[in-house]
């Protein structure tokens, strides 16, 4: 009976030795990842600064290769957003930083699995060329545009659960771009875009709204109503149509609602809570 007990204590203190180590070593990857964003605030040239991306991407995706890396917290990372699907089997790790004329790069980390208690597997994105989403084209991680995301949204179909990510991009000086994102997601790889949104007689791959960088926009999703809610854009003189360094809310609101097999475009919307 003792030489059983000690060999549970044993096995129990080489389980914690091994969770302490492993806790250890994310912190310092942590750490070493904190000083190279502040490296990158100080580089000299946009491809020093690609470069230190480039290796916080490594150490990043390195971290969360580990056990029990899906619900790390990396208090120290600052410059990192972290966002969870409401079913907690997605996890989106975004960041941006700094180049010259006012742009930005970017980079996404997508940690996914099938069940709770499932390893999860990671999908990179990385973009020092941000660009503007065509609405109608499909991206791969590979030719990926570049955004923060902030939400993951979860929609049933089929007994089958779609992912829609809303983000944000300052892809230029003059304009900020935010989208509704649906993502496919596959043994290998994933998918940015699907033809499901519907505006008029045209369907899309995705929903770009670009307007003054000087001022925000609300664009949510409403889980009450199934529906995707936004300000409305218009630019600030009807001579300045499709400039859109001169859009910005103009107090109504516009929405994307489901119906059957699609997200259809409902403008002119009211907002206001009833009962």
């Amino acid at each position: 009976m003792k030489r059983y007990a000690k060999i549970l204590f044993i096995s129990l203190l080489l389980v914690c030795y091994h969770t302490v180590m492993q806790a250890q070593s994310i912190q310092e990857q942590e750490k070493e990842i904190t000083a190279l964003f502040d490296s990158i605030k100080q580089a000299s040239s946009d491809s020093i600064a690609i470069e230190l991306n480039e290796k916080i991407e490594i150490l990043l995706s390195d971290a969360l290769k580990k056990e029990d890396a899906f619900d790390y917290t990396f208090t120290s990372l600052n410059y990192i957003g972290s966002v969870y699907s409401p079913n907690h089997l997605m996890r989106i790790l975004s960041w941006n930083y700094p180049l010259r004329h006012g742009r930005y790069g970017y980079s996404a980390l997508f940690l996914v699995k099938k069940q709770q208690k499932s390893k999860h597997k990671i999908f990179a994105a990385s973009q020092h060329k941000a660009f503007k989403p065509d609405e109608n084209t499909k991206y791969l991680p590979t030719n990926w545009y570049g955004a923060l995301y902030y939400q993951i949204v979860e929609h049933k179909k089929n007994r089958k659960t779609q992912y829609f990510l809303l983000g944000i991009s300052n892809y230029q000086a003059i304009t900020k771009v935010k989208v509704i994102e649906p993502i496919v997601i596959g043994n290998q790889s994933i998918t940015f875009g699907k033809p499901i949104f519907k505006k008029e007689k045209k369907t899309q791959q995705r929903i770009v709204f670009e307007y003054k960088s000087t001022v925000n926009i609300g664009l949510e999703y409403d889980t009450k109503r199934n529906r995707f809610v936004f300000d409305h854009l218009s630019p600030s003189d009807p001579i300045y149509k499709d400039a859109y360094h001169y859009y910005g809310p103009d107090f109504s609101y516009d929405s994307y609602q489901w119906v059957k097999t699609k997200w259809v475009y409902q403008p002119d919307i009211d907002v206001r809570n009833k009962k």
